[in-house]
């Protein structure tokens, strides 16, 4: 393969670069941006491209730092559960029941 460096977001990321085929619904997606006048990139598809990786990537990083905020609060909740502090079912639905009513009436 063929490794040089390029720029993108005024960083300098390596690449190598390779041959991929694209199905009929990514093809179009990779011109569109350009035909409308809205893409700012010298390369369009290898760019585009490896900034739809770059936002894959920052949205995997997202998703692990909301799966360990879910583990925090579980393990947090196990021991609230452990000392004893609960609450009623009645209360916990009751405020459920809130929480969802007051959902709708935000949509509505």
């Amino acid at each position: 393969f063929n490794r040089s460096d390029v720029s993108f977001n005024n960083a300098l990321i390596p690449s190598v670069s390779f041959n991929i085929c694209l199905n009929l619904f990514a093809s179009p997606i990779l011109s569109l941006p350009y035909s409308l006048g809205t893409i700012y990139f010298q390369e369009v598809p290898n760019e585009v491209l490896a900034h739809a990786l770059l936002l894959l990537a920052q949205k995997d990083r997202e998703d692990e730092a909301w799966i360990e905020d879910v583990r925090q609060k579980v393990d947090e909740a196990k021991a609230q559960v452990a000392r004893g502090e609960v609450l009623p079912l009645e209360t916990v639905m009751a405020q459920l029941q809130d929480k969802f009513r007051q959902a709708r009436e935000d949509r509505a």
